[in-house]
């Protein structure tokens, strides 16, 4: 995780969380206990529990900082682009990229992933939404320069990244017992453009 200048994530911060993410990816994150991650930093217990009050806190607190990270590099990589069809391509792409690179450093396990998707279902929701939304305003930009035709671009964002999800779900299904980093990314980026090309041809304006 990089250093960021806010409050809310400080240095100590950060170092917890980035740690706290290798030892859940060696331990699974059930037999993790807060022992496991305060003597993995170098902290005593007592001090871990001023910043966090539970495994299930720290690992909240991943998600949201990743996804802050997703959503500012989303605007970053697409901000400047001026032919809304890379744009929607792009934001697919950066968005599976940010995934890999994510869950690839600390080679976490499939397993200890879906260990901590119940605890992750709401804020997962709430990331969603805000993709949709922000791949929906793509669209629309699209729609008001006469590239795309007039269509419910909230409707075609959420598809679009149903469908992204799902190849990725199917992936897993394909290696339920390895490390995340053994996932074929290039089949997915594959089957991604394919199908995105297909839905972007749809509603193209010629």
């Amino acid at each position: 995780m990089n250093k960021r200048n806010n409050s809310i994530w400080d240095e100590k911060k950060i170092k917890i969380l980035n740690i706290s993410r290798q030892i859940f990816a060696r331990y699974g994150f059930t037999k993790t206990t807060m022992d496991d991650i305060a003597q993995a930093i170098g902290m005593k217990k007592g001090s871990l529990y001023y910043y966090y009050k539970s495994k299930e806190d720290i690992i909240e607190d991943v998600i949201r900082y990743e996804s802050e990270l997703l959503f500012e590099g989303l605007q970053k990589e697409i901000g400047n682009l001026r032919n809304v069809r890379n744009k929607v391509q792009i934001f697919l792409q950066y968005r599976m990229e940010r995934f890999k690179q994510a869950f690839n450093l600390q080679r976490i396990t499939i397993q200890s992933f879906l260990e901590v998707s119940p605890l992750v279902h709401k804020l997962y929701k709430k990331n969603f939404q805000k993709e949709i939304n922000m791949l929906a305003s793509v669209i629309n930009d699209g729609i008001q320069k006469g590239q795309f035709s007039k269509y419910p671009a909230k409707k075609i964002a959420r598809n679009l990244l149903i469908f992204s999800d799902a190849v990725h779900f199917q992936e897993f299904q394909k290696n339920p017992t390895g490390t995340i980093s053994e996932i074929n990314y290039t089949a997915i980026k594959k089957e991604i453009r394919f199908i995105t090309d297909i839905i972007l041809n749809g509603i193209s304006i010629k």
